[in-house]
Formats: C-alpha cells, sequence, structure tokens
C-alpha cells in the first residue's frame, strides 16, 4: 500500500533536483556567453584600431561562437 504523502514528497524532491541541475547548466551557460562577449568585443576593439584584419576577426569571432 503506497502512502501519498511519503509519495508526493518523493515526487517533489525529484523535482526539486531536476531544477537544481537545470539551474546549474544555465549559470554555466551564462558564464560561456560572458566569456565569449568579453572576447568578441576585444577583436572588434583590436579591428577598429587596425591591429587585426577584417577577414581575420570575422574568423576569430566565427570560431568564438562555435
Amino acid at each position: 500500500m503506497k502512502i501519498p504523502f511519503i509519495t508526493e514528497i518523493k515526487e517533489l524532491k525529484s523535482a526539486i533536483s531536476e531544477a537544481e541541475g537545470e539551474i546549474i547548466f544555465l549559470k554555466e551557460d551564462i558564464n560561456k556567453l560572458r566569456i565569449q562577449i568579453s572576447l568578441i568585443e576585444r577583436i572588434l576593439k583590436e579591428g577598429e584600431s587596425g591591429k587585426i584584419a577584417k577577414h581575420r576577426m570575422i574568423k576569430t569571432i566565427y570560431n568564438i561562437l562555435r
């Protein structure tokens, strides 16, 4: 015989565990995006100052986003 209260607690623990995993994944994804944005900003500044050619900028940005 199943006790509804205990079953519900187990289901809630499982849902909380899944939500925590998703939060961790999203935090890692945000950190990755921040790093990519800072790298792209640096490449664009170098291109603006003439330190890097346009075709090289495009290739570098493409590789950062991949």
